[in-house]
């Protein structure tokens, strides 16, 4: 209207103007004729002109209104088509959307995704505001969300949580922004339903923390060194999976009564029970109450109020209250035999937890198995190792008394022999006889040079009457004459007093290092080498041998490379308490390395 108003009257004054100029123009082109004639007769001459001109007017005017007629309705059809893809978009869009008051939150319209997610109908949603739905579970989230348009004007991928129409709370990217229809703000919502990612990706933490929580038990089995050890981890590990204050694990034992294996302690006055440690792990209890039933049916339980629980039983004084309790069973082939309870957890335990908790006692179990079988394994391989060691002792003292015997009785009969042949070749007078004679003496003589070789290479008289380092010096040097190979013998000279049957496998231990040297090793030079290092003493045997790959031959216990050799030489040095290491390599040579405890009550004293 501004726009054809405009036009008129422009159109008017150049009309009036035209008109002015014409009548002054005629006073100076119509000589002799007065003004006011002159005027009279250009209102007269014009006439025509002004009506031409109001035609000009009008037809201006039409085509100004015609133009500005159609621009409006293009605009009005935009307008329309705009608002016809919005509401196009906004009820088909799968994202739930919402137009609502600003102030009261009073929805004006929402689209079907927004029925089917709040599991309201239209005619339920609209007029009604969000707070009279009980859509907010947190009413402050709204109010968080009105500070956020406030200070932005937008809300922008939001996550917040809302209630359906059937309580289920679900949870929603959020974002908002403020519209103005007919000159009032509104506020235009569109939301996205993240419940099952939420769900899934809540559920492949569960897992992750789960499969992490195996892992911890099954690397903790193979460092942990008895049960009790293990079963403290394994608790840490259950506590930190759910959340839980404390709890135990316990088993069953043959008389069907229940020991704990280990038992957490949260740090509470009231968990120190009378006159002893909670922590302690107890043994033979009686089974009752919520555990009972758990062991019996041989299926997980959560009691989140215990106290109105029907099995439920009065805890002990001193006792921490227990206001929630998962008990999952520990089964094995089918039979319960043990049970891990977990107490505390703040806001109670769910079938989540109890999944979680079911998973981790399969490897519990398995991780008490196999630390009870190492523990078997390991005590067998304590008696093999005493067995093997008295073995040896006793095949020693035996060689101890076939060598005493020998040296007793057949080594005296020998002498005494020899000296009666003697006196017989020295009385008699026929030559033939002295000549037989002579020769039974030769033959005597190195019957009693073997039988004294024998006795040595049984058991060496000097290794009782004088100690180890004379007894390894005399073994360094027999094995140079009997094998031709440069051997040296080194001793610090220091006191390394030892028990007899330490003493006894040393010797025997470097007494077999030797043999092997001499047939596989193909050395030119030996050196053996005795020390005190500490309380200890330390046995070192080097040859500059072939050499070997000293795994090999401790995986396969090569017993023609020595590899049983070395074994019984570890077992031995185990059963004393000492320690035996081997170095080689093919074309390097052998280093070997024993040591073992001097005696210690001498140590003692000379500690002090």
């Amino acid at each position: 209207m501004k726009t054809e108003r405009k036009a008129l009257l422009l159109a008017f004054i150049a009309g009036l103007c035209f008109w002015v100029l014409d009548a002054t123009l005629s006073l100076f082109f119509l000589p002799g004729e007065s003004f006011l004639d002159t005027l009279i007769f250009n209102v007269s001459h014009y006439h025509l002109i002004i009506r031409l001109l109001a035609v000009l007017v009008a037809v201006t005017f039409a085509l100004i209104g015609s133009r500005h007629a159609a621009q409006r309705r293009r605009s009005e059809q935009a307008l329309r088509d705009s608002e016809s893809k919005f509401a196009r978009t906004f009820h088909a869009s799968p994202n739930l959307m919402a137009i609502t008051t600003l102030k009261e939150g009073r929805i004006i319209d929402v689209n079907e995704a927004g029925c089917r997610f709040s599991g309201y109908n239209r005619e339920e949603l609209i007029g009604h505001s969000t707070t009279q739905l009980n859509i907010w579970p947190d009413p402050e989230q709204r109010r968080m969300i009105i500070r956020i348009l406030g200070r932005a004007g937008r809300v922008c991928d939001l996550e917040v949580e809302i209630r359906a129409k059937s309580g289920r709370i679900r949870t929603i990217i959020y974002s908002a922004e403020i519209v103005t229809i007919s000159n009032k703000d509104y506020l235009l919502s569109v939301a996205t339903d993240i419940t099952d990612r939420k769900k899934a990706e809540e559920q492949i933490s569960r897992q992750s923390a789960t499969l992490q929580a195996i892992n911890d038990v099954f690397q903790k089995a193979l460092t942990c060194q008895t049960e009790e050890e293990l079963g403290k981890t394994c608790l840490t590990v259950a506590e930190k999976l759910t959340g839980s204050k404390f709890g135990f694990i316990g088993k069953l034992n043959e008389a069907g009564l229940f020991d704990t294996i280990a038992i957490s302690n949260p740090g509470w006055d009231a968990c120190r029970m009378p006159g002893s440690d909670v922590t302690r792990t107890t043994k033979n209890m009686k089974i009752r109450g919520i555990d009972r039933s758990i062991l019996r049916e041989g299926q997980s339980r959560i009691v989140n109020n215990p106290a109105s629980h029907p099995d439920h039983v009065s805890t002990p004084p001193g006792h921490p209250p227990i206001t929630c309790f998962l008990g999952v069973p520990l089964n094995q082939a089918g039979k319960s035999i043990g049970l891990i309870g977990l107490g505390n957890k703040e806001g109670g335990y769910t079938p989540a937890d109890q999944e979680a908790v079911e998973a981790l006692s399969v490897a519990i179990v398995e991780a008490l198995r196999y630390k009870r079988a190492e523990q078997r394994l390991q005590n067998d391989q304590r008696q093999l190792r005493g067995l093997a060691s008295e073995l040896a002792l006793s095949e020693e003292r035996q060689r101890r008394r076939i060598a005493t015997g020998l040296h007793d009785v057949i080594g005296q009969d020998l002498a005494l022999l020899k000296m009666r042949l003697e006196e017989v070749k020295r009385s008699t007078c026929s030559a033939e006889l002295g000549t037989t004679l002579t020769e039974i003496l030769q033959t005597l003589e190195r019957t009693i040079q073997s039988t004294r070789s024998l006795l040595f290479d049984l058991s060496p008289p000097v290794l009782y009457e004088l100690g180890l380092e004379p007894a390894v010096e005399w073994l360094t040097e027999k094995t140079q004459i009997d094998h031709g190979i440069k051997t040296v013998f080194e001793d610090d000279c220091q006191s390394k007093p030892l028990e007899h049957d330490v003493r006894i496998g040393l010797f025997q231990s470097v007494r077999e290092l030797l043999v092997n040297i001499t047939k596989h090793a193909q050395a030119k030079n030996i050196r053996v080498s005795t020390r005190r290092v500490g309380p200890n003493i330390e046995v070192q045997v080097r040859d500059d041998g072939l050499g070997f790959d000293v795994t090999q031959v401790q995986a396969r216990r090569d017993l023609r490379a020595g590899g049983f050799g070395l074994f019984k030489i570890r077992e031995r040095l185990d059963y004393f308490g000492g320690t035996f290491q081997i170095d080689s390599e093919p074309g390097r040579g052998t280093h070997a390395t024993l040591l073992a405890p001097l005696e210690l009550e001498t140590t003692a004293l000379q500690g002090e």
